[in-house]
């Protein structure tokens, strides 16, 4: 069995990477959502519908749909950072086995994470008005999220994959130094 797992793994290894990273993301999104529902309805229980704050930062995000409490939002911003950063932690060393400038990468991980937040609530909150305008608002309040994540893995799959978590060496160059080492020492005996 060991084997076969060897050898799937080797042949589909693209796909045993985003199976990988799918199945961070997933872990990932569970520790996010048990502490969103902990801090909503536990630590901000009491200022959770509390209004924004004034400001055009504060409009922006409530016509998007990330702001409709103070302390949903706290609970929003502190759940989603801590999902994010395990996530890229769990991608960067798990999934990529990325050698990269571990600088450079958080940068543009926040980057894209900034984008996707924005790109997905932006999305979601069109396709939420969608959905009640045409009388679907339960159906759209069950998958819109589902739907919205799945869209955004199109550009954080090969963001994470070939922009963030690279190598600095490629994988097979790497193998054909070590064999032409080996090859070289033989040679010298």
């Amino acid at each position: 069995m060991a084997e076969q797992k060897q050898k799937f793994t080797e042949k589909y290894a693209e796909l045993w990477k985003f199976i990988k990273f799918t199945l961070v993301g997933f872990s990932s999104t569970l520790i996010e959502l048990a502490v969103f529902y902990l801090l909503q309805y536990v630590v901000f229980k009491n200022i959770a519908h509390n209004p924004m704050p004034d400001g055009a930062f504060f409009k922006f995000l409530t016509s998007i749909g990330l702001a409709e409490g103070l302390g949903i939002f706290y609970a929003y911003v502190i759940s989603t950072t801590i999902g994010y950063i395990i996530a890229f932690i769990l991608n960067r060393k798990t999934t990529f086995k990325a050698d990269s400038n571990v600088v450079l990468s958080t940068i543009l991980y926040i980057i894209m994470v900034v984008f996707t937040i924005i790109a997905t609530a932006w999305i979601g909150t069109k396709f939420q008005n969608f959905m009640v305008a045409k009388g679907l608002k339960n159906l759209g309040d069950i998958i819109t999220k589902p739907l919205v994540a799945t869209l955004a893995t199109a550009w954080t799959y090969p963001l994470n994959r070939f922009v963030i978590h690279r190598h600095k060496k490629p994988e097979a160059v790497e193998g054909a130094e070590v064999a032409e080492e080996a090859s070289e020492e033989a040679k010298a005996e």
